[in-house]
Formats: structure tokens, sequence, C-alpha cells
């Protein structure tokens, strides 16, 4: 008797990383009957890592090669691994299940492009947007279990699909480490000389630029201050997208005032978070936004777009504008960087947001213990 949990189109990103949060807890939890699918580039990288001996890998490149491999791999090659490992229960924590399934099956919505109105996109993704909403419907139709991580999702998709679906709490943050890492190096608020102000954006571009760079690069043009510091988790190599960025970013001459980390590891990007004095999230379409979250746990001041998904995750531990603006934006900034009491009273009301409301849920728990529970499986 087994679970299935597809992770296969995870090799980068938040997807990637709420794979490397599932290794952990089934690794500490010491669960059994456990098979993971993820893609041949991502079994090398978490071979090493997993230490419970009770876990199955399967290996399948299918879903990243175009419609055609996604179409073998969702209904040909996962239905012959269902029968072949007499699996009980499959999970689909990106959001396309396959439907060819007669068992029971579960999925995490995580994409809300699809359902975020006014969004001024591209017509190539507007057309992916709307094609991946069609896929999206499907999954939820048939799904036994479907789990949103807001409110607003979870309103959207009752409304429009009549299916109920569950809140879970997207936590996939290591709390224990940020806490080893809060008393092991000093933050910047400890011994500041007060030369550079930074600003640090934990995010990925992606095509259509939903995630608002371009209008964060105004707002830093805007500014045209030496003291201020931007940093971005990419770099110029890192996709297609971020090639257009860099380029922009030297067009409009605020090339100097943004650091170009590059894709970093997360012992990298915790220590960005301490390092930095704002977190921005200017994204204007998220499901969930885990960087909110761990703004919140390292005890920053956050900036966020004042959009439904960010009300959600903050509440009022966060300083809101409006994503639209790029003058809006460097309004933020400015009127929060040299307001040391704003910042503090943020960084306080974030810490103790987190503290009470996510500190404890551990989102592959909550999963687990509904599978176990609903359809008697035991995995210990």
């Amino acid at each position: 008797m087994n679970v299935l949990f597809d992770f296969t189109p995870a090799e980068y990103g938040g997807a990637y990383t709420s794979l490397l949060n599932f290794i952990d807890y089934v690794n500490s939890s010491l669960k059994t009957n456990i098979i993971i699918c993820v893609n041949n580039k991502v079994k090398n990288k978490i071979e090493p890592i997993i230490k419970n001996k009770n876990i199955k890998i399967h290996v399948s490149d299918n879903s990243k090669n175009g419609l055609i491999g996604k179409f073998r791999w969702y209904n040909q090659e996962i239905v012959e691994v269902v029968k072949k490992e007499n699996v009980k229960y499959a999970f689909f924590p990106l959001g396309v299940i396959s439907n060819k399934l007669n068992i029971p099956k579960g999925t995490i919505i995580r994409q809300a492009l699809p359902y975020c109105k006014g969004i001024r996109l591209p017509l190539k993704i507007k057309l992916k947007m709307f094609l991946l909403e069609k896929e999206f419907k499907k999954s939820i139709i048939n799904a036994s279990d479907v789990f949103v991580q807001t409110n607003f999702m979870k309103k959207i998709l009752e409304e429009r699909y009549y299916k109920k679906a569950k809140i879970i709490t997207w936590n996939i943050i290591d709390y224990e480490k940020i806490k080893r890492l809060k008393n092991n190096i000093k933050s910047m608020e400890d011994n500041k000389s007060y030369k550079e102000i930074k600003i640090f954006y934990p995010a990925i571009p992606v095509s259509g630029d939903y995630k608002n760079f371009r209008n964060l690069f105004l707002a830093m043009k805007k500014i045209n201050s030496s003291k201020y510091k931007l940093l971005v988790s990419f770099d110029k190599d890192t996709n297609k997208e971020s090639k257009k960025l860099y380029k922009f970013s030297h067009k409009i001459g605020i090339n100097n005032n943004i650091e170009f980390l590059g894709l970093m590891d997360r012992e990298k990007i915790y220590k960005k978070y301490i390092e930095s004095d704002i977190i921005i999230f200017p994204s204007i379409c998220e499901s969930f936004g885990v960087p909110l979250l761990e703004a919140m746990a390292f005890e920053k001041t956050i900036l966020a777009s004042d959009m439904l998904y960010s009300h959600d995750v903050c509440e009022d531990a966060a300083y809101y504008f409006n994503p639209y603006d790029s003058e809006k934006i460097a309004e933020a900034i400015k009127f929060v960087a040299e307001n040391e009491k704003i910042r503090l009273y943020y960084s306080e009301k974030g810490i103790e947001k987190y503290e009470k409301k996510y500190s404890t849920i551990n989102i592959w728990e909550e999963i687990f213990n509904i599978i176990e529970e609903k359809y008697n499986l035991i995995l210990y």
C-alpha cells in the first residue's frame, strides 16, 4: 500500500523548494510507503539528501518534454506506476492531476494567474493561462481533495467550479534554521552605519512580468539615490526574462543601484534576509507568497502589493502600496526606509503574526493527517 507524490516538473523556484521541504518532513517523520516522482535532473539532486529508506523514487522526464511528453506521463506512465506499486492515493502538489487514475487523488492549486483579473499580460501568456485554467478545471472537478492557500483562492474556486476547497498554509520554511541563523549572525540592525539601505526582493522573473520587476526598477529610478540598494535573486543568465530585465536596468541607468545575486540555495537566501533592511514583494498575482512568511520569521519590515493574496498572508504585518504605480512604490520605500519607528512597528508585527499563526504549522503534516484519517491509510 503506497502513496504517490508527483513532483515531476519541479526543478527550481517554489516548486523545488516545496520538494525539499517535503523530503525534510518525510525524513524526520519516518513515514513509509511513499513514492516520489521526479525527473532525472532532480533525482540526482535529491538522492544524497533522502535519509528515509522507505522512500522510493520514480524517475520520468516525460512531463518536461512538451505536450506529447505530458500526455504520456499523465495518461500512460503514471497509470502503470500506480498499478505496479499498488498505490492507494496519489497527490499532485503542482496543480495538474492525472484523470486516468481510479484511486483517490488530491491536489493543491498553487498557480493563481489564471484567476487574477485585470492583469496586463502579453497575448502569448494569456493563451497559456487560458489553457492552464482548463487543465486546472479538469483536475479540480476530478480530484477527491482540493487544497488552496488563501481565502481569495478558495472563494474563486468554489464560485467557479462548485467544488469545496480546503485552506492549508503553504508553510515550507524551516523556522528552527531561521532562529539559529538569527542567533548566530548579527543583523545589520545591531551595528549599522546607515550608509546604505538594502531592499531585498526574493523572486524569479517570469514571462509577462507579473512579478512586477519593471515597476520596481522604475521606482528605484525615481528614488535616484546611491543610499538605496535593491537586491534581486537572479542575474542576467537565470532565464530569458532575467536577460530582458538586466538590459532594462542598464537602459534606465539604475544598474549600480541593483545587486544581481543569481540563483541561490536557501542558506544563502536566508543570509540575504538577515543582511537586508526591508523585504519588498511587489508581485501582482500570487496564490500565497512564501517570501512574506520568511520575512515575518526573520523579523523584517515588509513592503507588499496592496492585493488580496498579500492581505490574506500578512494581514496587518505589512505596509501596502499600489503595485501598478512606480511612483507609489518609490514613495513607500522612502517612507518606510526613512522612518525607523515604522520599520520597527512592522517587524514586530511580522514576528508576532508568524509565531501566533504560522510557526507550528507544517503543510505536509496537515496533508498526511488528512490522507491517513480520511482514507484509513497507515504511513508510519
